[in-house]
């Protein structure tokens, strides 16, 4: 349990092969870890666990700024004519891979000196799949709602 910095307690529970489960104080919501999975690959079980750990609290106290970010992406694209599904979609999965970028940048920064002791000696391929793939899609939420 970790207290965030906005006031609530944040919890998770990590399995490698399981569905991940977090949220603040009891209610914990399951979810697959898609992003540890991809980002995690090569490391040793204790360093998955533990960088999986920081990222999920990470998403709980990147919280507010995830929110004003799909506030604001949602604002510009429903104040213009857009109604398409489609499109919708693009600016709902933006806001994902924003707030997914958001988690790992905050692992990055609270737990700098580990993150890279864990990651020593295992290929950065599937870090740069993960930040090229979030940043196109964040990108593409904002051509959608600028355009």
């Amino acid at each position: 349990m970790v207290h965030t910095w906005y006031g609530l307690n944040a919890a998770t529970h990590i399995e490698r092969a399981c569905w991940h489960r977090t949220g603040l104080g009891r209610f914990l919501i399951p979810h697959p870890p898609l992003a540890n999975w991809l980002l995690r690959r090569g490391l040793s079980d204790a360093a998955y666990r533990h960088l999986c750990v920081w990222h999920e609290i990470g998403h709980l106290q990147m919280f507010p700024f995830g929110l004003l970010y799909a506030a604001l992406l949602m604002g510009i694209f429903f104040s213009g004519n857009n109604n398409n599904t489609i499109e919708f979609l693009i600016i709902f999965i933006s806001c994902f891979a924003a707030w997914e970028m958001l988690a790992e940048g905050y692992v990055f920064i609270k737990k700098a000196s580990c993150y890279t002791l864990h990651y020593k000696g295992v290929t950065i391929v599937p870090r740069l799949v993960f930040w090229s793939v979030m940043s196109t899609l964040a990108l593409a939420g904002w051509v959608i709602a600028l355009v």
